[in-house]
């Protein structure tokens, strides 16, 4: 007996929790298939060599392994193993690893809470349509996370990095910020007493300082047989298994990707689960893109906000029809106008008296850029039209109305100034 109550086994005999193999006795040495027990954790509770074999372990490393450790893409193949345990009739799954091309068939025989399985090479016709399946569920199931305009990007991300971790069989998903030496967590699913929503610590602990500004992702599959039992990240995290991708968003390094374990992996983590998380950090790189624009594009208009609600001037927008789409501006009481009064209005209709203003719009509705003075009441307002074009043809039309009437008055003066001194040095010759 070994340690932990596993058995060492020889031959074609099975190792089970709590005896040793039985030699010839044991019926289950005998089953070709390989030959699997688990209790109601899904640990696995014997295993006959048949199903150390097709598991790349021997028996006895088997016993006292987790389902989702000792199968290829075991979390996936659990949750399916519970649906299977719910109805309490066999059922056939298959799981496998595409880049070891290693695929399984697994009959499961539910017994109450518990459940044994017979796990054999699947047929060819099989493996790759199951990988196919599930590649193209995982795909299909992050396009619908990320088109779905009801989230915010922070749910987005979030849904995102639990599609993953469970495509990947791992605990943990979360997305870091890197900045001054410090690593902070953006976002988290998981449960982790040290990785949590908002934490931070040194970039010298943390597993992503091996991450970040590599090319290909990072994976450790057992860290301690892999040299991590002695670094600061293994000391503080304690984390078994890892994988992770430098995230840049702009053109700029921001974090990383991670998705990691308490528990170690007994396959290195394949190219194609690589590829998966390569594929999520371009999704969250444009989720983190765009939001930085959203964001910019608030604060812009905030900015602009300001100027026009404290600054005598109008803004306004002309659809290539010449009808107000946009009229805004603290100027507009000069002309007893409110904030979106004419907004759907005509500017033929509204500017029907002042052929001048509708001279100017046409101009502008024809691509070109013009600007006029123009009395209104007992303002005097400057008129600039810029027209936007999209493939080539004048979509709509921005403009600018500033109020200039001290500068007129201040032009009135000084012309009269300068008339008056005109005549005097006329009568004075």
């Amino acid at each position: 007996m070994t340690e932990e109550g596993r058995a060492t086994v020889d031959g074609g005999e099975t190792a089970t929790a709590d005896r040793p193999a039985g030699g010839d006795a044991d019926p289950l040495a005998r089953i070709a298939d390989g030959f699997v027990t688990f209790d109601t954790d899904w640990t696995v509770t014997a295993a006959n060599e048949a199903a150390g074999e097709l598991l790349d372990s021997p028996a006895s490393g088997l016993v006292g392994a987790s389902l989702a450790e000792a199968f290829p893409n075991g979390r996936r193949l659990r949750d399916r193993l519970e649906e299977v345990r719910a109805r309490g009739e066999a059922a056939t799954v298959e799981t496998g690893d595409a880049d070891r091309d290693r695929w399984l068939e697994v009959r499961a025989y539910p017994a109450g809470d518990k459940l044994s399985a017979l796990v054999r090479e699947a047929p060819e016709s099989t493996r790759a349509s199951d990988e196919l399946r599930a590649s193209r569920r995982f795909f299909e199931q992050l396009h619908d996370i990320a088109t779905d305009p009801g989230r915010s990007p922070s749910e987005t991300i979030k849904l995102m990095l639990a599609a993953a971790r469970d495509r990947l069989g791992v605990e943990l998903g979360f997305l870091t910020r890197i900045k001054d030496d410090t690593q902070s967590i953006v976002e988290m699913v998981g449960e982790h007493p040290e990785l949590k929503q908002g934490a931070s610590a040194p970039l010298s602990e943390a597993y992503c300082r091996r991450t970040v500004g590599r090319e290909e992702p990072l994976g450790v599959t057992h860290a301690r047989e892999e040299g991590w039992a002695d670094d600061p990240a293994y000391e503080r995290f304690g984390l078994g298994c890892y994988l992770g991708a430098t995230i840049t968003v702009d053109g700029q390094q921001f974090g990383t990707v991670c998705f990691a374990d308490t528990g170690h992996r007994i396959r290195a983590f394949s190219a194609l689960e690589r590829s998966f998380v390569d594929l999520l950090t371009d999704w969250i790189s444009y989720i983190l893109e765009q939001r930085r624009y959203e964001e910019r594009v608030r604060e812009n208009r905030r900015r602009l906000e300001m100027v026009i609600e404290n600054m005598p001037v109008v803004v306004f927008a002309l659809d290539s029809d010449g009808t107000f789409t946009l009229s805004e501006g603290r100027g507009l009481e000069q002309v007893g106008l409110e904030p979106g009064e004419l907004t759907g209005e005509s500017v033929f209709d509204y500017a029907g008296e002042r052929p001048e203003i509708c001279e100017h719009v046409s101009q502008a509705l024809n691509g070109q850029e013009t600007h006029h003075t123009v009395e209104m009441g007992s303002a005097t307002f400057e008129h600039w039209y810029q027209p936007v074009f999209e493939d080539g043809e004048v979509t709509h039309v921005v403009g600018v109305a500033r109020d200039v009437t001290e500068l007129a008055e201040h032009r009135e003066q000084l012309s009269g100034l300068l008339e008056t001194t005109r005549s005097l040095m006329q009568a004075r010759s």
